[in-house]
């Protein structure tokens, strides 16, 4: 068969490279198949397919195959067709060939059979999401942390011991809760996503292009951080001015393998900034207007950067600050003295 428009297989491969793994969990799970009605790929926790019509039906290595489009040229039509146990590929005098194997089609009939109730996903899922998805945890050995709960009533919470978030995404997915990993997301948040049903055990995407991806729901039981988005305490409007400093202190931190801390001591209504690391130390002073005593506290910069973004009123609690818009409520363990 001819491909007319190879950036539309492109485009196909964008998508279900999502699900190609590099791992050797499962002997198929680098591979993709060519089918009559569409391109599929999958690994242990994630089925794609796009709608993509082929004269064959065979699987290889996926890995291979997209990076040798990669190199191919968009407007000259490329020839595709199964000889013996390869795919052959051409492309004017370049020619290549890849081994095949029969399909594995247990891992995606699925499909066939499900009638799906798609709901669109609203305005502010995918940004919502993107936020959640940066506080999980990625401690193996905190596998429960290592997710975002979607719970019955709209809310999202993700926490990773240390930080936690809830938004309100506006809309219920499902009648019960569901854990989808920060490892899946990774992977799905990079793609134009539109609609989703969710069903005991597995999630169902779909994309712009009527692609749909099949994500296999984490099987633990969340944490409860209800007691944490109560915090009181002090409220302190932090001067925009704090991004620019906690960039320069994060310059001495470059180099470490774990997230820093960096000191934020509040006293006569100043706030300096401070870090000290084996590459070096740093502090800087900043006005800020306030009314509690003295008080010095440590935390993730990372953290208190992100969330200066949007919003720069910071209640002080017990080892606890918190920060809240309409949409969402970020917190964060903080060393208070």
């Amino acid at each position: 068969m001819e491909i007319k428009e190879v950036q539309r297989l492109r485009d196909a491969m964008s998508v279900c490279k999502s699900a190609i793994s590099t791992s050797n969990i499962l002997g198929d799970a680098s591979q993709i198949a060519f089918t009559k009605k569409y391109l599929i790929a999958f690994n242990e926790m994630m089925i794609a397919r796009y709608p993509m019509q082929f004269d064959f039906e065979a699987m290889t290595d996926g890995v291979i195959f997209e990076s040798f489009l990669s190199k191919l040229k968009n407007d000259i039509p490329l020839e595709m067709k199964i000889k013996e146990n390869e795919l052959l590929c051409k492309q004017k005098r370049t020619r290549a060939g890849f081994p095949v194997s029969a399909l594995a089609l247990e891992l995606y009939d699925r499909f066939e059979d499900i009638d799906f109730d798609w709901i669109k996903l609203g305005d502010k899922f995918i940004s919502l999401l993107l936020k959640a998805k940066e506080n999980c945890s990625r401690d193996m050995t905190r596998m429960n942390l290592r997710a975002v709960n979607f719970k019955s009533d709209g809310v999202i919470q993700a926490t990773d011991g240390f930080r936690l978030f809830q938004a309100n995404i506006g809309q219920k997915l499902a009648d019960f809760d569901f854990l989808i990993t920060a490892d899946i997301l990774d992977r799905l948040l990079v793609l134009e996503l539109t609609h989703i049903y969710v069903v005991k055990e597995w999630a169902y995407f779909k994309t712009a292009d009527n692609a749909i991806l099949s994500v296999k729901l984490y099987d633990a039981e969340f944490v409860d951080f209800t007691p944490f988005l109560n915090n009181e305490g002090p409220k302190v409007k932090i001067p925009s001015s704090l991004t620019v400093t906690l960039e320069k202190a994060m310059v001495f931190s470059k180099t470490l393998k774990f997230d820093p801390l960096v000191n934020l001591y509040f006293n006569n209504n100043r706030l300096k900034v401070s870090i000290e690391t084996d590459n070096g130390w740093f502090q800087e002073e900043l006005n800020v207007k306030y009314n509690f005593d003295p008080l010095e506290m440590q935390i993730n910069p990372n953290f208190l950067m992100a969330v200066l973004q949007e919003v720069n009123i910071m209640v002080i609690g017990n080892n606890f600050i918190s920060f809240k818009t309409d949409h969402w409520y970020y917190g964060s363990a903080a060393l208070i003295e």
